[in-house]
């Protein structure tokens, strides 16, 4: 079993836990210490509701990538690369409903885009029934 070293970020001193380098830290180092504490942490955490901004950027890149990818499997999968938090499964949800179909369509109509690739059903924001074949257009 490997055990992992902890150095310290300002005189590289090592540790064997992350708490010891965080003691450390806080005495020997604590203007640095002080700093470190206080540093906004960027998450990719999955959250429950989606921002205006993750829809636009999302809208933006279902535009980039228009044409493609040809199934909607294949797309929510490319789109889960760039959207950190959200897996394949919930972008797929996500554009199914009536207010990202409404903010793609705006996007794509200020870029002079087309809506290609969203079904009927879609456009209502339903699922589409069983037995529903949904084709993509070039």
């Amino acid at each position: 079993m490997a055990s992992e070293v902890f150095n310290c970020t300002v005189c590289a001193r090592g540790f064997g836990t992350q708490m010891g380098r965080t003691q450390h830290m806080r005495q020997a180092h604590y203007d640095e210490y002080v700093k470190y504490m206080t540093e906004p942490t960027v998450t990719t955490t999955r959250h429950k509701y989606w921002s205006d901004e993750e829809l636009i950027t999302m809208a933006r890149h279902e535009l980039d990538m228009e044409g493609h990818y040809m199934t909607e499997k294949d797309l929510a999968q490319a789109l889960s690369r760039v959207m950190p938090g959200r897996n394949p499964e919930m972008i797929r949800r996500q554009r199914r409903r009536g207010v990202y179909i409404a903010k793609r369509q705006e996007i794509a109509e200020q870029q002079g885009g087309s809506m290609q690739g969203i079904s009927t059903n879609e456009q209502r924001g339903q699922e589409p029934s069983a037995g529903t074949v949904v084709t993509m257009d070039d």
